[in-house]
């Protein structure tokens, strides 16, 4: 059984907890109480949908406010200017590789 914090979580709480790649959303299904939200991967054929891998359900509530705190982060001028920074640094990374003989 999940047992809530009664402090910040420390990275000992993370570490039995699953991890799923997923590359897109793959359907949504909203409700007064609770929303579900499943997450899949794009297989290399021709499927238009993403395969699922993932169902969460969170109550409706909480997840307005994850989207609100997402939606905030992003719009924060400080987070684009951090983004941008490491992904430039990704991107010489990938170019020099092409210059080595």
């Amino acid at each position: 059984m999940a047992r809530k914090p009664t402090s910040k979580n420390s990275s000992d709480d993370f570490a039995n907890v699953a991890t799923f790649y997923v590359d897109q959303p793959a359907a949504v299904a909203y409700g007064v109480h609770v929303s579900k939200l499943t997450f899949g991967v794009s297989d290399n054929d021709e499927s238009e949908y993403p395969r699922p891998i993932v169902t969460i359900v969170i109550p409706t509530t909480y997840l307005l406010r994850f989207v609100r705190d997402i939606s905030e982060r992003l719009e924060d001028p400080e987070f684009q200017e951090n983004m941008k920074t490491a992904l430039r640094e990704a991107l010489d990374d990938f170019e020099a590789l092409d210059q080595k003989p």
